[in-house]
């Protein structure tokens, strides 16, 4: 006869009482704006941590928790420049025609034919 012993409750990585769901809100994420029931959190020392959730039946998916609203807010490098200096800087672009040539130069000659007909 085996005896089996009773499972226990491990507090350990389980989502915090008021962290049910999650959105992911990466615009770059194929998952952006879909939300999802969280099971686990992973928060290692180093390193990045992760969401586990659950996705159809019985899968479940990884997401990074940079890709979440969890993900600490990012940082943008902003410009000195004033919107009135961009301006100026995109017309006299314009003027020089080096934003895009309407007939670019060709360099060389055309490539010969190989198949014949």
């Amino acid at each position: 006869m085996f005896s089996t012993k009773p499972l226990l409750n491990a507090h350990l990585k389980n989502p915090s009482a008021n962290l049910t769901d999650i959105e992911v809100t990466d615009v770059m994420h194929p998952l952006f704006g879909r939300r999802f029931a969280v099971i686990s959190i992973s928060t290692p020392p180093s390193g990045e941590g992760h969401a586990v959730v659950a996705y159809r039946g019985h899968m479940r998916l990884r997401i990074p928790l940079s890709a979440t609203q969890l993900a600490l807010p990012k940082q943008y490098l902003r410009t000195k420049l004033t919107l009135e200096s961009v301006t100026e800087l995109v017309t006299l672009a314009k003027q020089c025609e080096v934003l895009c040539q309407s007939h670019p130069v060709r360099s060389g000659n055309a490539s010969p034919q190989h198949s014949k007909k």
